[in-house]
């Protein structure tokens, strides 16, 4: 019966539901899942995959019990290459876990603390930055800063998809904020939240400053390696791990044009990584389990989602303190993760386009929340 209102919401959205007897296109099963989720999955796979303005998708659900890998759609469309569930996607905003989790682990080891001020670590940037002495890193975590978030200016967006080739440095990209839009409060104003891009590059900086590594350096070996992540590279700054399928936008109208081209760097510890869904699945159940940490009040502080808009420390909440993870999305790619956390397990969300139908993903949040009912 918990899965009653699960498959009633997905006709209320429209999407189509096929009969599970027949598998999804590329679904691979292991061990036990209730049929009707796996046929909820499988219609969705299909329905995703027929969607005219949606190239290709995969879809994963990883619980105790079993788990379900599907992909629909094609990888190409002009070679009309089919996506396969372990293809690898530009993930966007999911990065910003990863920042997370590395200054988290910094300030475990005595590195650093969330109460430093911005101006501790990047002196000669805190100085150019309206508020830059009070700012400190639990703000930039949290998205309480009030800094303005570059990619909100839409000239910028404009005139990144005219030219996806050109590539930037985390300083132009903070100079890009600071040109394009003033705070938008002071930094830890009272129940003041918005989401800003600068903030991740701001803190990919600190987090070189205080290892005296670069962010590509120290996400392989704090995250990726002992993990053994080996589908996860940051795009545009260290060697692609195995091929990245095609990415599509028709952003402002038309066809899908490949955007597969786009410099990474305009994202950087923002949102820059490259991942497959089995590779985030591994982080998700190590982040969550705690295994990333040696203290259990640092994933406790992560997930306290009361700050603003169901947000973190680079965790977001899905309507429901229950469902955590991250959404992202870049030129050519939308992505999410969600984590149930009574039931331990993991749904990923991997989409090659930017124009996505929010429905797809509203549906994997309904049935990875039915698995707890």
């Amino acid at each position: 019966m918990r899965y009653v209102l699960v498959v009633c919401m997905v006709f209320a959205l429209g999407l189509g539901i096929v009969s599970a007897q027949d598998d999804a296109p590329g679904a691979v099963i292991e061990g036990e899942l209730p049929a009707e989720v796996v046929g909820l999955l499988d219609g969705l796979v299909r329905s995703a995959a027929s969607n005219a303005t949606l190239p290709g998708v995969a879809l994963w659900l990883a619980t105790p019990d079993g788990t379900y890998a599907g992909a629909g759609g094609f990888a190409d469309l002009d070679a009309e290459i089919a996506v396969q569930p372990d293809d690898r996607f530009r993930i966007g905003s999911l990065t910003k876990m990863f920042t997370a989790v590395v200054i988290m682990q910094l300030q475990e080891e005595g590195t650093l603390t969330l109460e430093d001020r911005l101006a501790d670590w990047l002196p000669e940037i805190a100085d150019t930055i309206p508020f830059g002495d009070a700012i400190t890193l639990r703000q930039l975590l949290s998205h309480t800063s009030g800094v303005f978030n570059y990619t909100d200016s839409e000239a910028y967006v404009d005139a990144v998809y005219a030219n996806p080739e050109a590539a930037f440095t985390p300083e132009q990209l903070i100079e890009e904020a600071l040109a394009r839009g003033e705070p938008y409060f002071a930094p830890g104003a009272d129940g003041a939240y918005t989401y800003s891009n600068t903030n991740y590059v701001l803190l990919g900086l600190v987090i070189e400053a205080a290892t005296g590594s670069t962010v590509a350096e120290v996400y392989r070996s704090r995250i990726f390696a002992p993990l053994g992540l080996e589908n996860t590279y940051l795009a545009d700054a260290e060697p692609a791990s195995g091929q990245l399928i095609s990415g599509y936008s028709n952003r402002g109208g038309g066809d899908l044009l490949d955007i597969t081209h786009w410099n990474a760097s305009a994202a950087w510890a923002a949102g820059a990584l490259v991942s497959n869904a089995p590779d985030l699945i591994t982080f998700a159940e190590a982040l969550f389990g705690g295994e990333l940490f040696s203290d259990p009040a640092t994933l406790a502080a992560m997930t306290d989602v009361s700050i603003g808009d169901n947000y973190g420390l680079g965790i977001q909440a899905y309507d429901n303190p229950d469902l955590l993870g991250h959404s992202g999305g870049t030129p050519g790619f939308s992505v999410t993760l969600v984590y149930n956390v009574p039931q331990q397990s993991t749904a990923v969300a991997l989409i090659n386009t930017d124009q996505v139908p929010p429905t797809v993903f509203l549906q994997l949040f309904l049935t990875l929340g039915a698995l707890g009912g």
